[in-house]
């Protein structure tokens, strides 16, 4: 562990200490301050010294510095009581290195590991001062805990009673939640959400409080965000006999951190929880009951995951289940259970789907986009949206757990009927496929959410057979052993994932800026309604559901993400229909995000396919008719009038 440790110290801390001469090089700042100067001097000191131990490790001297280490925490240990301020404090440096000035410099990914693993290795020496923990442990613990308090701080910013919208799509998110109260909301009935039906009924619950402030969603949301893949984590751990809380608690934080790396969303999560927690492979009617319950839910979530509860029962099925017999009637009789169980949890999902859709209140055809959306293959490998790309981020963070199945297997193979390891393996390639193909579709492919599905099962498998529930054909548990490297690799890339995670951005102007620039937006509307006018929100649609701007009736059509996900799906009725509005100018006032105003260039830009698209096919619909009177909070939110005379349809 010690060799392996301090390879690993050695390799970020270089990649990092170069990143950060490369940065502040590249930002000016190297020939302004001298500090910087110095301080990058002192980092290639350690570079070298750590240099030296890495080498005297390797040369067998490792019981030397064990020595030494233990001499080290033997000190620390005197502390006692007073460990403990210290300990909480490191929690907090890394969190508070990120923000203000600080966070300047750890702009670059292998800076922020750098920092990450050096704070790790110091909590690590004091939980093994504190608890006497074995170096192993101590390492884990404090890897993890560094992780979670780090993973909550990066949401922290975002409850706030700041007006507008800290990111694209956030207040898009409450409103398409308050549809679900549109009567007690808006004083009317309105049609059901498009997409992800189950998350906004769930995102709705604090609307059932009357007057709920902005803050509260914005906490329920924080809150749903970083609490499920724990709770999916812990559920998978309690499938496990855990001999303390200790290793139960580890391996819950550790699967938690797994599944973010998709990450896995918090109302399609429920479907591995509902799996997790009630289904048993041995018992068919238990778990067919469970499967159909999820699989209606999932109906009503997303249509790639309609199968997802039937396909996570299968697996734990073909795991822990053997064949008996041999021969084609063995294997008849082995799979008829999964077999039942996929075909009620499809036909039970698609129903729900189909009622969702058919009882929605919107035009049927609005369902199909996602089957006619621009394909973007660029986006598997590294490119502008996703630095990585999809498919070396996928098998850098499948590898460990890939390595091991094969280990496992293959010597296993023997003691295992066929029928299992390509059932098994012909899941996992399906999902990794199918996951790549959705990835690629023009809005998606800048993480690996869509790989969510292939992330679960995988996480399911591996940890499944490490921790002996698979069975040979005699209904023995499987044992495989693992080097250490590979272990070392899957406990650490979960989290130098989340140490490479800066957040998500939330600029804003002051709160008091807002609060003006809110009233001046007030002013528009009720110059506009005054004759009776309407007002189009296209987004910012959190204003009127949480009533800070007043009068105003909800115009529900033509909302922001409806609108994008139709042009990306090229749906030409309902973009018709839309340029006939805008030629009509029906709308006295139209509030939206500021419209694209050029080309972007795909090698060089982020997103700038999308931008392209919506440019081309939808500016030109709105700016025909309608002409940009202001701009609000710094150019975030824009406001539009009619023309005195319209372009539409002239070249």
């Amino acid at each position: 562990m010690l060799r392996w440790g301090l390879t690993a110290l050695w390799l970020v801390s270089s990649a990092g200490v170069y990143s950060f001469y490369v940065h502040i090089v590249a930002e000016g700042w190297w020939f302004v301050s001298l500090k910087l100067r110095l301080l990058n001097v002192f980092l290639w000191v350690v570079i070298a010294l750590l240099t030296v131990v890495c080498i005297y490790a390797w040369a067998g001297r490792t019981d030397r510095l064990l020595n030494w280490l233990e001499r080290l925490v033997e000190m620390v240990a005197k502390l006692r009581l007073g460990l403990w301020p210290v300990l909480l404090a490191l929690l907090a440096v890394f969190p508070l290195s990120m923000s203000g000035i600080s966070g300047l410099y750890l702009d670059v990914i292998w800076t922020r590991q750098a920092v990450f693993i050096w704070l790790m290795v110091i909590l690590a020496i004091g939980v093994a001062a504190m608890w006497q923990k074995s170096a192993p442990e101590s390492a884990l613990i404090a890897a993890l805990s560094m992780s979670v308090v780090y993973h909550l701080a990066t949401y922290i910013p975002h409850v706030t009673n700041y007006p507008f919208s800290l990111w694209w799509s956030e207040t898009t998110r409450y409103y398409l939640a308050s549809t679900a109260l549109g009567q007690k909301i808006y004083g009317q009935e309105l049609p059901w959400m498009m997409k992800d039906l189950t998350r906004y009924l769930i995102q709705a619950v604090p609307f059932l409080i009357e007057d709920s402030p902005l803050w509260l969603h914005r906490l329920w949301q924080v809150s749903l965000r970083f609490t499920t893949s724990y709770l999916a984590g812990y559920l998978l751990a309690r499938r496990f006999n855990f001999s303390r809380k200790m290793e139960l608690a580890l391996f819950s934080v550790w699967a938690g951190l797994f599944l973010f790396q998709g990450p896995v969303f918090y109302h399609l999560i429920v479907v591995v929880m509902l799996i997790y927690w009630l289904a048993d492979p041995h018992k068919f009617w238990k778990t067919l009951v469970v499967v159909v319950i999820a699989s209606i839910y999932a109906g009503f979530s997303r249509v790639n995951w309609v199968p997802m509860a039937a396909i996570l029962a299968s697996v734990l099925y073909f795991l822990e289940v053997p064949v008996k017999g041999n021969g084609l009637k063995a294997v008849f009789g082995y799979l008829w259970m999964p077999a039942v169980w996929s075909a009620a949890g499809l036909a039970s999902g698609l129903a729900a789907q189909q009622y969702w859709y058919v009882n929605s209140g919107n035009p049927v055809e609005i369902y199909q986009s996602s089957f006619t959306s621009y394909m973007l293959w660029d986006r598997l490998l590294p490119n502008p949206s996703y630095a990585l790309g999809i498919l070396p981020a996928i098998v850098l963070v499948s590898l460990p757990l890939l390595i091991y199945l094969a280990i496992g297997f293959k010597h296993q193979r023997r003691n295992v009927h066929s029928i299992r390891l390509i059932a098994l393996g012909g899941i996992l390639l399906v999902l990794f496929a199918g996951g790549l193909l959705i990835s690629v579709k023009i809005g998606g492919g800048t993480n690996l959410h869509n790989l969510d599905m292939y992330l679960v099962v995988l996480l399911t498998i591996g940890t499944e057979l490490y921790m002996g529930r698979a069975v040979t054909t005699d209904a023995k548990p499987i044992k495989v052993s693992s080097p250490f490297w590979l272990k070392f690799a899957a406990a650490a890339i979960p989290v130098l994932f989340i140490a490479s995670f800066s957040g998500l951005s939330t600029n804003t102007t002051d709160l008091q800026t807002a609060y003006k620039d809110l009233a001046m937006l007030q002013k528009y509307v009720d110059q506009a309604t005054t004759d009776g006018g309407e007002v189009l929100f296209i987004s910012q649609r959190h204003l009127l559901a949480f009533d800070l701007i007043k009068d105003v009736p909800m115009v529900h059509e033509y909302e922001k993400m409806l609108l994008q996900e139709m042009v990306m799906g090229q749906n030409q009725a309902y973009l018709a229909e839309f340029a006939a509005q805008m030629n009509g100018q029906r709308f006295a006032l139209i509030v939206t995000d500021p419209l694209p105003e050029s080309l972007k260039d795909p090698q060089n830009v982020s997103l700038a396919m999308e931008n392209n698209v919506v440019f081309t096919d939808l500016v030109p619909l709105i700016t025909c008719a309608y002409q940009i009177e202001d701009s609000l909070v710094d150019g975030g939110v824009d406001i539009y009038i009619p023309r005195k005379s319209t372009t539409c349809g002239q070249e």
